[in-house]
């Protein structure tokens, strides 16, 4: 088994970390994506995201988490990762 006491979750997770933040979830809306209440979600600002990658967009005041379309222009960060309590 490998040693993984020196890896650095930074390297697999964050690509700039100036632009980086994470943010409690509140909703059990994101299911469907894996993602639920109360789970952190690891997002960083970006204008680079795929169709298909999970995003964040304002909504009404508000964010919300969607996945990306090629309509989507107006989006201010995408999903890095999720950490759960177990």
């Amino acid at each position: 088994m490998r040693d993984l006491s020196d890896v650095n979750l930074d390297d697999y997770l964050i690509n700039n970390k100036d632009a980086s933040f994470i943010l409690q979830i509140r909703s059990d809306s994101y299911k469907d994506m894996n993602v639920l209440h109360n789970d952190l979600a690891i997002v960083e600002r970006a204008t680079d995201a795929k169709d298909g990658e999970i995003i964040l967009v304002p909504k009404d005041g508000a964010w919300i988490l969607k996945y990306k379309t090629f309509n989507d222009l107006n989006y201010s960060a995408k999903l890095r990762g999720i950490i759960r309590e177990y």
